[in-house]
């Protein structure tokens, strides 16, 4: 079985090298079969040997979903008497005094705790045990390279809960079928809890995503996440353990921030398929129109490109930054701006020269609501400017047929009648095409 020797080694290789670089760190997570990846590379093989070639880069976001993620770590600690009043305050003064801390952190973090709480009241008769930032392991599948760390695990009774926060705004994660919430589950199951002491029969998972007011459940039998694990796990790993390169493109690519998206081949294929679709001898079309169902599929098949594309477009800035030859292209410098070096001290000097009073060239301008709620926190800010706020209503946004959201009537609201066809010529395009917010809804 040389393929399964072959990515054995490379994950060897690609371990060392992390715990070189992290000066013993231990890794959290796999990188061929952690479970935050797991939503790529159980369907696309390929993916979990490019985490293995392709080094990981740290981003301002990783950084700040790390210290969120520690603020809420210390507070269940705490909470379920982990740690001291006193090493509380002290990791407590270190996350505030880092330059990425912001006062919203303490209300997510505040909501998380609540959200546990609320699932030990609700799933257990007694206060379950809690694991917090719990290495969990499952090598019954993937041998060494089966494991990852769960935010927090609850076990008492017959039910095993796990719990994870999320930090990210952009996409919206759901704990239905999850499948890094299930093998979080899976790993607890073989790695933390005692059998001769616990008989599982009902496994909890929830998200938690205060950033988009997003707390999402799922309650699945045992027997469910087993028949889960041998249906879908085993095989996708037996496939990865056999060299299988197969690359599948999709949504994936980009929710579970597959590090190869930029450079993969398949996404280069669907990108041209899309030119090979579309040719047409355009020379005897009179009007150049396309009917509705050809712009459906035509924007579906650009949609999904258009991320890749996005991600194209930062690579390529990024190797020119690094002075590597990209061909047909080079990095200029930017448009030049003048800063102040000293804003007081020049409007002191300027006042004086010009004969004005200094106070004539500052403007008192309030902060707006997002700036306000980050730096007081949400909480505060809701209940404090509730009563002098008011909703309008945003632009109507263009979303896929199976997004969970009731469609509107356009043609029925007077907010939106600058999109209707016009009925006098309905075969001819419009004028101009509306201008739409289109937002990804992806999330498994």
């Amino acid at each position: 079985m040389s393929g399964q020797t072959n990515l054995e080694n490379t994950g060897k290789n690609a371990l060392e090298a992390d715990t070189a670089v992290s000066a013993g760190t231990p890794m959290e997570h796999s990188k061929f079969f952690g479970p935050s990846a797991s939503h790529s590379w159980l369907r696309c093989p390929y993916s979990a040997i490019a985490r293995n070639t392709i080094p990981d880069k740290s981003s301002v976001y990783a950084e700040t979903g790390h210290l969120a993620h520690e603020l809420c770590e210390i507070k269940l600690k705490l909470y379920f008497s982990q740690i001291t009043a006193e090493e509380y305050q002290n990791r407590l003064d270190a996350i505030k005094a880092h330059e990425l801390f912001t006062a919203d952190m303490l209300s997510n973090s505040e909501t998380y705790l609540q959200t546990v709480k609320e699932l030990s009241m609700e799933h257990y008769t007694v206060e379950p045990i809690a694991y917090i930032e719990q290495l969990v392991r499952y090598e019954d599948i993937c041998g060494e390279d089966g494991f990852g760390t769960s935010d927090c695990v609850l076990l008492g009774g017959d039910t095993l809960t796990v719990v994870d926060y999320k930090n990210g705004q952009g996409v919206a994660v759901s704990a239905k079928n999850n499948p890094q919430m299930r093998l979080y589950a899976y790993g607890a199951l073989h790695s933390v809890v005692m059998p001769f002491l616990y008989d599982i029969k009902k496994i909890v998972m929830c998200i938690v995503q205060p950033n988009i007011n997003l707390i999402s459940t799922d309650v699945i039998s045992k027997d469910e996440l087993t028949d889960w694990i041998e249906t879908q796990v085993k095989p996708a790993v037996s496939k990865i353990q056999s060299g299988c390169r197969d690359r599948v493109p999709g949504h994936w690519c980009k929710d579970a921030f597959c590090l190869n998206y930029a450079y993969c081949a398949a996404w280069r294929e669907k990108f041209a398929a899309v030119y090979a679709d579309y040719q047409t001898e355009y020379k005897d079309i009179e009007i150049d129109t396309l009917s509705p169902d050809e712009l459906g599929e035509l924007y579906t098949k650009t949609q999904e490109l258009s991320s890749w594309l996005k991600k194209l477009d930062k690579q390529v800035e990024a190797l020119l930054k690094k002075n590597v030859p990209v061909k047909g292209w080079k990095l200029v410098a930017g448009r030049s701006t003048r800063v102040f070096t000293d804003v007081d001290k020049a409007y002191e000097a300027l006042s004086e020269a010009a004969k004005l009073d200094k106070e004539m060239f500052y403007s008192r301008v309030p902060l707006g609501i997002t700036e306000a709620s980050k730096l007081v926190g949400k909480k505060v800010f809701d209940a404090a400017c509730e009563p002098y706020m008011t909703k309008s209503q945003g632009k109507p946004a263009v979303v896929p047929e199976s997004d969970p959201r009731k469609a509107i009537d356009a043609s029925a609201a007077s907010d939106f009648a600058d999109m209707a066809v016009p009925q006098d010529k309905p075969s001819d395009p419009p004028n101009e095409n509306p201008q739409t917010n289109t937002k990804n809804q992806g999330g498994n």
